[in-house]
This record gives structure tokens, C-alpha cells and sequence, in this order.
């Protein structure tokens, strides 16, 4: 039986297309594309990194500016909402797990055919693992605690300052990928 790599041997293509066919599995980018999209000459750098990147150093450039009034403002306004989405989540989660005990219960009543008792058992599994994931509310009952403007700040810019950092070396990591990739490729093209 062909795989998807040889199921055109059989109508007569060349060894340059088998091989860049084949190559398809080693190029990052090409995995998830169709498998008729040509593997270009230059792939093209994600810029999501770069983008993040600037935006981070403008708040932390806005963080640093501000005045402790105004982030004295800012951390209670943050603190009424994160009051508001816990209350929200707490509910959510709530109505969810009722959902999932209800599918739960209409499994254990269930009376499966004749061999049919792992598919059972593995339904309920699949809801137990949701409960305990999706269910879990311990986090949002914590009680937050109202920060100084001061201390709000110092967080907010030790925050940025990390994320900063991340999406530095992320977009390094991107532009070093592609030029890897590039190079494999022009190096595949011209041993053909």
C-alpha cells in the first residue's frame, strides 16, 4: 500500500519531484500546508514575535511614565474586574461541571451491547480527566489582594520586562529557523 510520499511513483513522476516530496516532511513549514503548494525559493519570517515585541517595549515604555496616582487607579480598576471574571469563571465552570455530571450519569446508566464495556469505561474516563480539568475552581475562590499603585507597577513592568524578553528570543529563534530552512533547501535544489 503507497504511503502519500510514494502513491505517485506508480504514475511516472521523477526522482527531483519524489525527493521534494519526501523533503516536505523535513520543512517545518510545510507540514501543515496542501500537499500540491510548491516549496518555495524563501519562506517567509512570522512576524508575530517582532510585533509583540514592540508593542511590549511601548507599554513598558507607558509603565515606566505613569505617576503612582495613576497607577493607584489603574491597579483598582484591574482589581474590581478581576473580581467581576472570577465570579464569572466560578460560574461557567459550575455550569459546565453540572453539564458533565449529567453525561456522566447518563453513562453509568447506560447498559452497553456485548463487548462494548472499554468503550464505557473510556467515556467515563473522558468525563472524569473534563471535570477535573475544565471544572477546577480553586484558583478563582483565592482571595486577590488590592496592590499599591506602586506595587502594581513594579509587577506590571517586572511582567512586560519578562515578556519582553520571551518574544526577543522567540523572533530570533524564527529568523534563525527560516534561514536554516532556506539554506537546507537551496542545498536540496541544487544536489538535484
Amino acid at each position: 500500500m503507497p504511503t502519500g510520499y510514494t502513491k505517485n511513483i506508480s504514475s511516472g513522476i521523477s526522482f527531483e519531484e519524489f525527493v521534494l516530496n519526501c523533503a516536505r516532511a523535513f520543512i517545518y513549514e510545510m507540514r501543515e500546508v496542501p500537499e500540491d503548494t510548491p516549496i518555495p525559493e524563501n519562506f517567509e519570517i512570522s512576524f508575530y514575535h517582532k510585533v509583540e515585541l514592540e508593542r511590549e517595549e511601548k507599554s513598558l515604555k507607558y509603565w515606566m511614565g505613569i505617576s503612582d496616582d495613576e497607577a493607584d487607579r489603574k491597579t483598582k480598576r484591574d482589581y474590581k474586574e478581576k473580581i467581576k471574571r472570577n465570579k464569572e469563571t466560578i460560574k461557567e465552570k459550575t455550569d459546565l461541571r453540572k453539564k458533565y455530571e449529567k453525561m456522566l450519569e447518563s453513562v453509568k446508566n447506560w447498559i452497553p451491547p456485548e463487548n462494548h464495556n472499554e468503550l464505557k469505561k473510556f467515556m467515563t474516563q473522558q468525563i472524569y480527566d473534563s471535570i477535573e480539568i475544565d471544572c477546577d475552581t480553586k484558583y478563582y475562590h483565592k482571595e486577590s489582594i488590592l496592590q499599591s499603585g506602586e506595587e502594581y507597577k513594579e509587577a506590571k513592568i517586572e511582567m512586560i520586562k519578562k515578556d519582553i524578553e520571551y518574544h526577543k528570543r522567540n523572533y530570533e529563534k524564527e529568523v534563525e529557523r527560516v534561514n536554516k530552512t532556506d539554506k537546507w533547501v537551496k542545498q536540496l535544489r541544487e544536489s538535484l
